[in-house]
């Protein structure tokens, strides 16, 4: 059972902001609107929310879940009326990227270090497990808004550039591409 005491406080915080650098990876694959781009936002968050209303049979998916209610409830506690983020790591990370190619880049390349590190702590189920859970979210945000549409009619649910970032992470994470 891999838990967070497995990791050292750099490495959790890797693990931790991993569902938000594959949510990002995709949103950066094709551009959403604004409108677009909230709902594929909300859709990292519902996952997370998900696993800390309903729990995990994955322990290390558990634990994530569990450390980020614990910081969403201190940030809560702290700042009652501010806007609660998780990650703004995230953005530190992509900061200074020119472009949204080269900002996917530096995501790939964080999304990379995270499947090595769950590859070596958690035992090969609970790696899996966990890689699989994050293919899940960037599937759910690609899901989330169709891209090339006005106004919200027409366009397509799942682009050309989201399939092929949802292929590059596929083949990064080590899990099956999905059918998209």
């Amino acid at each position: 059972m891999t838990t967070q005491a497995d990791f050292t406080p750099e490495e959790w915080q890797t693990i931790l902001t991993s569902p938000t650098v594959v949510g990002t990876t995709v949103m950066l694959a094709a551009t959403s609107g604004p409108i677009g781009t909230v709902k594929e936002m909300i859709a990292v968050g519902k996952a997370v929310a998900e696993v800390i209303e309903k729990g995990s049979s994955n322990s290390l998916v558990q634990a994530l879940a569990q450390d980020a209610k614990a910081r969403i409830d201190a940030q809560k506690a702290k700042q009652p009326d501010q806007e609660v983020k998780l990650d703004p790591e995230v953005e530190q990370k992509i900061k200074g990227a020119k472009s949204a190619e080269a900002a996917r880049a530096v995501l790939m390349q964080e999304v990379s270090e995270v499947a090595a590190l769950v590859t070596s702590k958690a035992s090969a189920d609970e790696a899996q497990g966990f890689k699989q859970w994050l293919m899940d979210i960037a599937v759910q945000v690609a899901q989330a808004a169709k891209e090339g549409g006005f106004l919200g009619f027409g366009g397509t649910l799942v682009s050309d550039t989201e399939k092929a970032a949802l292929n590059e992470l596929s083949g990064v994470l080590g899990v099956p591409a999905p059918a998209a």
